[in-house]
């Protein structure tokens, strides 16, 4: 009978399937399978893919073992920085690591973009992006990673669309490069989706690249440099739904980290250059336009790819369905994928009464009084994992895709250690809340975090309320008393 190991099970449930496999792991150097405690405890939530990255110990040399010990193993990823035939050699990230350090230390990048092209023109750019996860696992800082992309551009200037996917190809399985582009062709896939509106931009980013070759003044540009601004609706649509899915469902976090950093980074300059519309910015808003184009290639033949090889049918459906809270980009409207269906309201026993110490209400007005408090509401539970939204338009997008992961998935990797710092110190009590006033789309913003407890003072969560304050400032600075527009 064959035995069959699933790399998405659970070490505990494969060694209580097949004791022998502990002393393997072990051999593997899965030194802690022989506590007991951790045994009982980690191993029931560590699967072997996950494992691997924790012991560093390469996927591929696990699946080996395991076939040569006689297991058929499963669930193998179809696209890993680890399989053989698509390893980054050490000689390619080393010298990847030479263009990071030459760039750090301020040398031309025209000059690491030649070097660069002279040593890659025969590499695909799916193997670059490996070798940039590759330096990423080996500590190299995010930002340093980010400036590659403006580096291997020079491989592709001059090239079609099509050209260009065509180059990419060769990076993946054959299969995957036909499913890619027939998600791409279907109407309403998320790929679909982001494809058009990669057009909607590089039709924008051209007519402005257009405008500034033919010595127009920049400060004539300030209308169309606030359509462009759109492209920020479809950054998010990445960062919120397909970069956290990649990171924790599939540990795949290298190319949408990078790809991450530098859309804010392109979002800021964006920024940037519109209030300061002179022609001091004109090489900054040129630059800016360039890194456009790169990311669309990197998007439609680097990333689309990943996430065909290893989403879900059931993950693009969820994806679809949330899109359409960031509203289109540069589009008047985004085609619906005639799969989703719609959900009828998900809140049952209507007439279930909750009796609390502050009275009773039924379940229907607790939702009816969580969704019409001014305030946009998260909730965190005691494991950092999203498990309500309320409901409404919102300023910060909360796409139900998000709910069941970690809080942290949501926030790109510069913000992260600050949320994972607030919520150590609610947990260990040395703060109960926070309060940050900001500004969003043009209105004044509250944010508050509240750590949750008991009444014995036990950690149950951390509460998010996020409240325009545009109308209550105004009253206070004019010393209005009596009704008030919030």
């Amino acid at each position: 009978m064959t035995k069959v190991i699933d790399l998405e099970a659970t070490v505990f449930t494969l060694v209580q399937q097949y004791p022998e496999l502990k002393e393997i792991l072990l051999n593997l150097g899965f030194s802690e399978i022989v506590n007991p405690i951790m045994f009982n405890t980690m191993g029931k939530i560590m699967t072997l893919k996950k494992g691997s990255k924790v012991k560093k110990i390469p996927l591929d040399q696990i699946i080996k073992t395991l076939e040569e010990k006689g297991f058929e193993v499963i669930h193998q990823p179809k696209f890993s920085s680890e399989t053989k035939d698509t390893k980054v050699s050490r000689e390619r990230e080393a010298l990847l690591k030479s263009y990071v350090q030459r760039l750090t230390q301020g040398e031309d990048m025209e000059a690491v973009r030649q070097d660069f092209k002279a040593h890659f023109k025969d590499v695909s750019a799916v193997e670059i992006a490996r070798a940039e996860q590759a330096l990423l696992q080996e500590g190299v800082k995010l930002k340093d990673v980010q400036k590659l992309c403006d580096v291997h551009s020079a491989l592709f200037h001059g090239t079609t669309t099509r050209e260009r996917r065509k180059e990419t190809t060769a990076g993946f399985d054959q299969e995957i490069a036909n499913k890619t582009e027939a998600c791409i062709q279907e109407r309403g896939h998320p790929l679909h989706i982001l494809s058009l509106e990669n057009r909607a931009i590089e039709e924008k980013v051209t007519h402005i690249q257009t405008i500034l070759n033919q010595g127009t003044e920049i400060s004539t540009l300030d209308k169309q440099l606030r359509e462009l601004q759109e492209i920020t609706r479809h950054y998010k649509k990445k960062q919120e739904t397909i970069y956290p899915l990649l990171k924790v469902n599939y540990d795949y976090p290298g190319p949408s980290e990078v790809m991450w950093g530098v859309e804010d980074e392109i979002k800021t300059s964006l920024s940037h250059v519109l209030s300061h519309l002179d022609e001091k910015h004109r090489k900054a808003l040129q630059l800016t336009l360039d890194r456009i184009h790169e990311m669309i290639y990197k998007e439609e033949n680097i990333l689309f790819p990943i996430c065909v090889a290893n989403f879900k049918e059931e993950e693009w459906l969820a994806m679809a369905k949330d899109f359409p809270t960031y509203g289109p980009c540069l589009m008047a409207e985004m085609p619906r994928w005639d799969r989703v269906k719609v959900e009828e309201d998900k809140l049952d026993l209507n007439d279930q009464e909750i009796q609390i110490s502050g009275g009773h209400m039924s379940l229907a007005q607790l939702k009816a009084m969580l969704n019409t408090l001014p305030m946009e509401i998260t909730l965190v539970d005691e494991k950092d994992i999203n498990v309500y939204f309320n409901e409404g338009e919102k300023l910060f997008t909360r796409p139900q895709m998000a709910l069941g992961r970690p809080v942290y998935s949501c926030h790109p990797m510069r913000v992260e250690p600050m949320v994972r710092l607030l919520i150590h110190d609610f947990k260990t009590g040395k703060r109960n809340s926070m309060h940050i006033l900001s500004e969003k789309q043009g209105q004044d913003v509250l944010v508050n975090y509240y750590a949750l407890r008991n009444k014995k003072g036990d950690y149950l969560g951390t509460l998010e309320a996020v409240q325009v304050v545009t109308g209550l400032k105004k009253a206070i600075l004019k010393g209005k008393k009596g009704p008030i527009d919030l």
